[in-house]
């Protein structure tokens, strides 16, 4: 079952979906950013079919199914879109192990794929898997492998 946590942030109101998300002082994060225009099309690419018991996003990741090892093992986070607003990436990732000198390259990374501001991500917290850059999954773009803030605590989403 997915847990829900809001952001403490005042001014976002933002819901990370993730089971037991894991991540070890120093490691690395895939991160993709992207943006959606109605939530129909976000659960399309990220729910589970019940008929195929995966999602297409798995399936783009190259995992078979969407099943405890994606989620737990791989520590996959997804943030749900807020449709009413556009935030700097700065309050996109807040709360997330993204580290302040990374934010600009992520920015311009986006938008060489993206005229679209960002509402949505997706962190895959297991810097062993490799994923070509510029790479599209569903309506998100790949943007890289990043070290994690060390002072980041995943117990919090």
């Amino acid at each position: 079952v997915l847990s829900a946590a809001s952001s403490p942030c005042p001014d976002l109101n933002l819901i990370h979906y993730t089971r037991s998300l894991k991540m070890k002082h120093n490691e690395k994060y895939h991160l993709w950013l992207g943006h959606y225009d109605s939530m129909e099309e976000y659960d399309k690419y990220i729910d589970i079919d019940g008929t195929t018991q995966t999602s297409q996003l798995a399936i783009d990741l190259g995992f078979p199914y969407r099943d405890k090892e994606l989620d737990e093992v791989y520590g996959l986070t997804c943030l749900q879109p807020d449709f009413r607003y556009s935030f700097p990436l700065s309050k996109l990732f807040f709360d997330m192990p993204v580290l302040e000198k990374d934010i600009e390259s992520i920015g311009d990374i986006y938008r060489r794929y993206s005229d679209k501001p960002p509402n949505t991500y997706i962190f895959l917290f297991n810097g062993r898997l490799q994923f070509q850059s510029g790479g599209v999954f569903g309506k998100y773009f790949y943007i890289g492998l990043f070290d994690g803030d060390k002072s980041f605590d995943a117990g919090l989403l």
